[in-house]
């Protein structure tokens, strides 16, 4: 931009036309297809660099808050396998605003871990976050208050949970519960 040239960007596995972009304080976001589907993690979400068009992390979109066009997202860096420092990969979970802004809400490093789901209440102000350890087949259960007026989360619960072996999906209970597709409920701290 500051130089005037025009960069292209994409990424390798382009299969998807980009469905949204902006602006991520210097850089560029594109989200590649609409939104979630019933299947958690469906929508991909790209980070460019805004100078060159370096993808610098990728991810998935899990929610989008139509009233304040926030979305929940799921970003790790690019760093190839070689270059790591380990097996870990360090996963931020953030809520990107329609400002611009990237506000995180949980940063972990993790190993073989999948990502079930991850939802926000906005009535509870919570949020919950559903993964599989695929070496231990285990899962676990992430929860924190979010106070959604500074996009910041409270201390973290992790709880290991009874395994699902279908991809499932939280929702929320007014009365404080975090609730999975397969049934398994959980009481809010």
């Amino acid at each position: 931009m500051e130089s005037g040239q025009e960069t292209s960007l994409s990424r390798n596995d382009q299969v998807e036309p980009c469905h949204y972009f902006g602006w991520l304080g210097n850089h560029v976001y594109v989200q590649w297809n609409e939104y979630p589907s019933p299947f958690a993690g469906d929508t991909s979400f790209t980070v460019f660099d805004g100078r060159n068009g370096e993808q610098l992390e990728s991810g998935r979109m899990y929610q989008y808050l139509e009233d304040d066009q926030t979305r929940i997202v799921l970003l790790h860096s690019n760093i190839s396998f070689e270059d790591r420092d380990g097996l870990e990969v360090n996963i931020r979970i953030a809520a990107l605003t329609k400002d611009g802004a990237l506000h995180l809400l949980w940063e972990q490093p993790v190993y073989e871990e999948q990502f079930r789901d991850i939802q926000l209440s906005i009535t509870l102000g919570a949020m919950a976050i559903w993964t599989h350890h695929v070496p231990t087949n285990t899962a676990r259960l992430w929860m924190a208050s979010v106070d959604l007026k500074h996009w910041s989360s409270g201390e973290w619960t992790e709880l290991e949970i009874k395994p699902s072996s279908e991809a499932g999906r939280i929702s929320f209970e007014e009365e404080g519960f975090v609730v999975f597709s397969d049934g398994q409920r959980f009481q809010l701290p």
